[in-house]
């Protein structure tokens, strides 16, 4: 699942998704935008915040994976 994704589901607020990881929402913006890659700490925060549902590898777009 899209970092985006997950949260247009309305689980949590973009202010409080950023209160939890420890960033801006400029950067949780960039990141659902796909501007740039996560950097490995706040990647697994993401995958623990999310219980799993986004994972390092959904930050990939298709053309990374080959599709």
């Amino acid at each position: 699942m899209k970092f985006a994704d997950w949260i247009e589901q309305g689980r949590l607020s973009r202010s409080e998704v950023g209160r939890r990881l420890g960033i801006s929402q400029g950067h949780i913006s960039d990141l659902c935008a796909g501007r740039f890659w996560p950097s490995r700490s706040i990647a697994v925060r993401i995958w623990r915040l999310t219980d799993g549902a986004v994972t390092p590898n959904d930050f990939l777009t298709d053309e990374e994976i080959g599709c």
